[in-house]
């Protein structure tokens, strides 16, 4: 699902902000990593917290 919604971010910004996908593409990496290791810290850390407070 993150990769998914970073794809059509991506194409969003290419459109409306007429960017370069490649020149967007590693910004967008970094935050599906970010994104997705704050969702195993959520899952996997002994402190009950959101997962949004991990990011």
């Amino acid at each position: 699902m993150l990769v998914v919604v970073g794809v059509i971010t991506l194409v969003g910004n290419r459109i409306g902000y007429d960017g370069g996908i490649v020149a967007a593409a590693p910004g967008m990496a970094l935050i599906i990593v970010i994104g997705l290791a704050s969702l195993l810290l959520a899952r996997f850390a002994p402190i009950e917290l959101p997962a949004f407070a991990y990011a």
